[in-house]
């Protein structure tokens, strides 16, 4: 949330497929890691699939 970030924070969202649902790539700017992406969809992906820190699943974009 905005409270990590110091009150204010500018997001990109591009739309992505996780696990074949339709989900969407959340790019906090100013994030110092390019390789940490956050997922937003309509369901919690952790418990819906078992996921831990660590685990690896494919993030489908689509072509621009």
């Amino acid at each position: 949330g905005k409270h990590e970030y110091g009150g204010t924070v500018t997001v990109s969202i591009g739309e992505c497929k996780v696990l074949g649902r339709k989900a969407f790539i959340l790019r906090p700017g100013g994030h110092k890691d390019d390789s940490v992406l956050e997922i937003a969809t309509d369901i919690k992906l952790r418990d819906a699939y078992k996921l831990q820190d660590g685990d690896i699943v494919e993030v489908e974009v689509p072509d621009p």
